[in-house]
């Protein structure tokens, strides 16, 4: 059986949405719950907040109202498939025995851990007994976390989340580099510049990332001249 929460804060349009929830097995789509901007066209728990609420808002909304729930949960993002590994050690489409698998593992460790994700390809770091994975699931242990926010940053939020769990010396399961290779350079409008967030990182998080000053990669292939390491 599976008994926890996946909820889904919406990004992109519907269709975005749709693969999501096409890619999570039917046998627990009674565990997903959406948090949209507006109504979705499908047979799916939701609660809609209205338009002009951005992503981390939306994340929010969602820690905030599962720790007053006090319970754990899975948060997903829009738009993605779910991905395992098999004997060999390759990616192949999760199934339903994968998302059982690892929420059991989940639960049976989350004393250890804030924050569990076991992607297969980015999260490099973790225990044998997690794999063999399973892609853009993260499970969050609520009574661990409660302190963290994801509202701090309306970019990259969700590593701003990490990032403040580390510097608390709450363990995540997490790639150990997790910016190290991923590039991005400050060139789409935001109030805030990219190159700003990251040296707001250094000094706000002085324990969990260490930057140097030199090429590096960040999320879209977007350059910025700073390489960053989560400690």
């Amino acid at each position: 059986t599976f008994n926890t929460r996946i909820i889904i804060p919406t990004r992109g349009g519907e269709n975005a949405v749709l693969k999501t929830i096409r890619n999570i097995p039917e046998e627990i789509h009674d565990s997903i719950l959406l948090v949209a901007s507006e109504p979705v066209l499908v047979n799916i728990d939701q609660i809609v907040l209205g338009t002009g609420i951005g992503i981390a808002d939306k994340r929010q909304f969602i820690h905030q109202m599962q720790i007053d729930f006090g319970e754990d949960y899975f948060m997903v993002d829009d738009d993605v498939s779910f991905g395992a590994l098999d004997e060999s050690m390759k990616q192949r489409r999760a199934k339903l025995d994968d998302f059982v698998r690892f929420e059991h593992l989940c639960r049976e460790n989350r004393d250890q851990y804030g924050l569990i994700s076991s992607h297969p390809r980015f999260f490099s770091n973790r225990p044998v007994r997690f794999y063999p994975g399973l892609s853009k699931f993260v499970y969050h242990n609520v009574e661990l976390t409660k302190n963290a926010r994801y509202d701090k940053n309306d970019q990259f939020e969700d590593v701003d989340f990490y990032l403040q769990l580390i510097e608390s010396g709450i363990g995540c399961m997490k790639h150990n580099s997790l910016i190290d290779w991923n590039d991005f350079s400050d060139t789409e409008h935001s109030i805030e510049s990219r190159v700003d967030i990251i040296r707001r990182w250094a000094i706000d998080y002085p324990n969990a990332v260490t930057i140097k000053e030199e090429p590096s990669l960040f999320a879209g292939k977007k350059k910025i001249p700073y390489k960053i390491r989560i400690n």
